[in-house]
């Protein structure tokens, strides 16, 4: 995956202060896109594809980029932060916010020492999901960006699923996002299944995606398979998963949003978690 920089000629620094920056972070890669939040419009997208095997290579690259990105220097009317994270724990929402959260979530996932968690509730759905990040990154973006939210990478994929559920009572959500993907199953309003997987090989993938689908009791080659995030629509990982499942689709972004003409230099699909939602 190559760098990617779009930047459309309606951007002006001198109006930053009615624009919105959504930054999406992880070991594999660091993102942001910017919203004319006026015109409703999404103007500017970079992508920096890495590869780190720890939290600190990742923050000295990322201080790297935000001293050197000029657009990142200015000011904005809000800015959050998306972290990309394997980790993370749906819980109901009667378990409201509290201290025993950390207990919770080490119960199902392993928590590192430099690392802390946060959660969002998973609107329509009767849950919160709590996600691991790592403090030290918060800190460095808070120094850039006083005030920046904190969220996950999959909030704007429960977001889109909710929306989905008139048509899709059942459906199944793909999210790569480089050495790992998500899987989110859902049946009506609830969520039936949540995982992260590391894979190697595109045989990985689909051996994870039916024994899932299967443990899950789910119709598997029936049910629709939304896929998001680093996967080539037209390689041979989404061909393969297209002969086992009979309804794949590759999401498109929110029609509610304007997109810069410049964003048709990739496939959609690829930045949908960056690119065209909104906090």
């Amino acid at each position: 995956m190559r760098e990617i920089f779009c930047t459309d000629e309606t951007f002006d620094p001198n109006l930053t202060s009615e624009y919105k920056l959504s930054i999406q972070a992880g070991l594999d890669g660091f993102s942001f896109s910017i919203l004319d939040d006026i015109r409703k419009n999404f103007i500017v997208f970079r992508h920096y594809p890495f590869s780190f095997s720890n939290y600190s290579f990742l923050e000295r690259k990322i201080e790297e980029i935000l001293r050197s990105e000029e657009i990142l220097q200015n000011r904005f009317k809000s800015a959050v932060v998306r972290f990309a994270t394997q980790h993370i724990t749906v819980v109901p929402d009667f378990f409201n916010e509290h201290p025993g959260d950390r207990e919770i979530f080490e119960f199902s996932s392993p928590l590192l020492a430099e690392e802390t968690i946060s959660s969002f509730a998973a609107t329509g759905f009767g849950c919160r999901v709590l996600f691991s990040y790592p403090a030290r990154l918060l800190r460095l973006f808070e120094t850039y960006f006083p005030g920046i939210g904190v969220s996950c990478y999959l909030k704007p994929v429960f977001a889109q699923a909710a929306l989905q559920l008139k048509n899709n009572p059942s459906q199944a959500w793909v999210n790569f996002a480089g050495s790992f993907f998500s899987l989110l199953v859902f049946n009506g309003r609830k969520i039936i299944f949540s995982n992260s997987f590391g894979y190697k090989n595109d045989t990985d993938v689909i051996y994870f995606l039916l024994q899932s689908l299967q443990t899950s009791g789910m119709a598997y080659s029936e049910i629709p398979v939304f896929i998001n995030g680093q996967i080539s629509d037209e390689g041979r990982l989404a061909k393969l998963i297209s002969e086992k499942f009979k309804n794949v689709s590759f999401l498109k972004l929110p029609a509610e949003f304007q997109y810069s003409y410049t964003f048709s230099e990739f496939p959609a699909h690829r930045f949908f978690t960056v690119i065209g939602a909104e906090e």
